[in-house]
C-alpha cells in the first residue's frame, strides 16, 4: 500500500501516516541524550519538559497516534493530547526550550528527507 500511495504529504495529510518516522523509542533516546537522564527518571517528574517534548515530537513530527503515545504510565490519550497542545503553546514563548526542540527535530527528522 505504501508503494501505491503517491502525492504530496502537504496536499494529502493521510500520506504522513505512511511515512516512516523515527519511532517512539528513538525519540525517547534522543531526549534522554539531550537531558542526560534516563526516561524512567524524568517521565513521571512533575513540571519536567522531557516527557512533554517526547510526546510533542512523537505526535506532531513523528506521526504517532495518541494511543501509541499514551502507554502507561505516561498518560491517558486525553492527557497526552493536552500535554502536546500545552507544549506547543509554551514553545511560542520559551526560546531556550524552542532551541532544544529544534535541535532534536534536526537530529531525528532531517535525516529522513
Amino acid at each position: 500500500m505504501k508503494r501505491q500511495a503517491q502525492g504530496s504529504p502537504r496536499e494529502q495529510p493521510q500520506l504522513k501516516r505512511l511515512q516512516h518516522g523515527p519511532g517512539f523509542a528513538r525519540i525517547v533516546a534522543a531526549v534522554e541524550m539531550e537531558k542526560g537522564e534516563r526516561w524512567p527518571t524524568f517521565r513521571d517528574r512533575r513540571g519536567d519538559w522531557g516527557r512533554d517534548v517526547v510526546l510533542y515530537l512523537g505526535r506532531r513530527r513523528g506521526g504517532l497516534r495518541l494511543r501509541e503515545l499514551a502507554k502507561p504510565p505516561v498518560a491517558s490519550t486525553t492527557q497526552c493530547a493536552d500535554r502536546v497542545h500545552r507544549l506547543g503553546q509554551r514553545l511560542a514563548h520559551d526560546q531556550k526550550l524552542r532551541r532544544v526542540v529544534n535541535k532534536l527535530e534536526a537530529e531525528l527528522f532531517d535525516d529522513e528527507t
